[in-house]
């Protein structure tokens, strides 16, 4: 996924190389500031990815991001949840924070659907790529999560409805 260009393009490179890649996740389950998850269907399918990284122990925040699940909106909006899940009810973060690229009006918009509020913009400093940042608190967590939790069982139920004959 993370080398097919029609899903990569608003992340950082990654080479084509099947060795540089189990290198790269091979440091990654070293890394004690990185959750790399790979998003499934029921079926076990991988369908993406989604990742917890650049942990703040310290102010106890984490950016959630890598985000790659195409053709999934319904693993996409339950993996966020996953992830937010993990962060705030597992590790006991306080915040979470996303930075996307502006450009990336799927992310954007999946973003704010999801509930997560928008706090400012700016750019990263390794390559001046402009990005806008979003964050969900632990104290909104609890009425995001049910809220979402209500609007993806809405969801399901008017798919079903879809493909029933």
């Amino acid at each position: 996924l993370r080398t097919n260009p029609k899903y990569s393009h608003y992340i950082n490179e990654t080479e084509n190389d099947l060795d540089l890649q189990n290198e790269w996740i091979l440091k990654q389950q070293c890394n004690p500031n990185d959750y790399y998850f790979v998003i499934r269907d029921l079926n076990g399918k991988p369908k993406g990815v989604i990742s917890l990284y650049n942990f703040d122990f310290t102010g106890k925040s984490a950016e959630f991001g890598r985000v790659i699940c195409p053709n999934s909106p319904v693993q996409l909006n339950e993996s966020i949840s996953l992830v937010l899940s993990f962060g705030f009810e597992t590790l006991g973060l306080k915040r979470i924070f996303d930075r996307i690229n502006p450009i990336n009006a799927e992310a954007i918009a999946s973003t704010r659907r999801f509930g997560a509020e928008f706090v400012g913009s700016g750019n990263y400093q390794k390559n001046n790529v402009p990005y806008i940042e979003f964050q969900v608190l632990q104290k909104d967590w609890a009425l995001l999560k049910a809220r979402n939790i209500v609007r993806l069982d809405q969801f399901v139920r008017l798919s079903n409805k879809r493909t029933v004959p």
